[in-house]
């Protein structure tokens, strides 16, 4: 009896992230699963693994079942789905990523300080599928519509100098570009400074990265991204329409949005990874790093820091993130932060 009792816990805890682990990964692709193969694992009767599948079916997938064969995924779900999530980033190798799915939420930012002011442990990704207070660099509200794009929040508690993590939303754009080129190999993702992921001159992603200090160094470190991935474009506000895009659109056929959240949850964690093992003096190539998908290099460019309006031409950036322009007379100048804007790219 406690063996059954022991099993039956199992499968209601993690039925779900056990069945779906079959499904998921380039290799799993149009497989059969054995529903007997299943309930062996899972220690429980092939009739429950059956209400199970029936189960996630209500929840977006569909499977089809073949006699001697067993149980094939034919649709996965258009929403997020924390199992599917979990079982994503576990084929990534994010085995210790805790994930947070709520279908909406003020902002994904916050929600993942809070998760963190609790206690919760770290690294956490927080995901949802829409948000009604998401916000942008400079205060901006983001334009956060439940339809089919991506939130995320990659929480964590660095617990180090400020200097430690210098250029981390720089890294955090070059590995997004880098781990989502493969889903639209016939168009160039580009990086605008500091922040925006494009494709086209128009804008699908960006980034922002919260933290909070004290004397002693970096409490919490939360690296925000807003991403579009399959959402129509038509459905975008009047004053956005032009100037944004979907990863989706440039793609030969729908993305798994599941996938991509996952994918992009581990390009965030990577980028803070790499950030921490550069050297102290200078971080490593991120010049380098950024040229291969800077899209303002070379363009004449205005950057206003508060009151002040610098014009020049863009000459890439410095291995501390900072923006190079070449302001004729005036040489070249660094700037740490600022907005960029120049002739069709805003």
């Amino acid at each position: 009896a406690e063996k059954s009792n022991s099993a039956r816990r199992r499968f209601l805890d993690e039925g779900d992230r056990i069945i779906l682990r079959s499904f998921v990964g380039a290799d799993a692709k149009g497989a059969y699963v054995s529903g007997a193969q299943l309930a062996t694992e899972l220690g429980v009767s092939r009739p429950a693994i059956w209400g199970r599948f029936k189960r996630l079916e209500g929840e977006g997938f569909a499977f089809e079942g073949v006699p001697n064969r067993g149980y094939r995924l034919v649709r996965w779900p258009r929403q997020l789905h924390t199992a599917l999530l979990e079982e994503e980033l576990r084929a990534l190798g994010e085995t210790q990523v805790h994930v947070f799915y709520l279908p909406e939420v003020d902002s994904t930012n916050s929600e993942a300080e809070r998760q963190l002011t609790y206690g919760r442990c770290s690294p956490l990704a927080v995901f949802s599928s829409a948000q009604t207070a998401g916000r942008g660099r400079m205060g901006r509200s983001w334009a956060s519509a439940a339809d089919e794009n991506v939130y995320l929040s990659f929480g964590l508690r660095p617990n180090l100098p400020s200097e430690s993590l210098r250029g981390l939303t720089l890294w955090a754009g070059i590995f997004l570009a880098r781990g989502l080129s493969p889903y639209v190999e016939s168009k160039k993702i580009e990086l605008k400074w500091p922040n925006d992921l494009r494709i086209d001159g128009k804008k699908f992603g960006g980034i922002l990265t919260e933290a909070k200090s004290d004397t002693d160094g970096m409490r919490t470190l939360i690296i925000g991204l807003g991403l579009n991935v399959n959402g129509a474009t038509e459905n975008f506000p009047d004053e956005i329409r032009n100037k944004a895009t979907t990863l989706g659109a440039h793609a030969d056929r729908p993305l798994l949005i599941n996938r991509i959240a996952a994918r992009a949850a581990h390009c965030l964690h990577q980028a803070y990874q790499h950030t921490l093992a550069q050297p102290p003096e200078g971080k490593g190539g991120l010049a380098s790093a950024w040229r291969a998908w800077d899209c303002l290099a070379g363009q004449s460019i205005n950057i206003r820091r508060f009151d002040t309006q610098v014009r020049g031409v863009a000459v890439g950036v410095d291995d501390g993130g900072a923006l190079l322009v070449d302001c004729g007379s005036d040489g070249i100048q660094a700037f740490q932060a600022g907005e960029v804007t120049t002739q069709g790219i805003t």
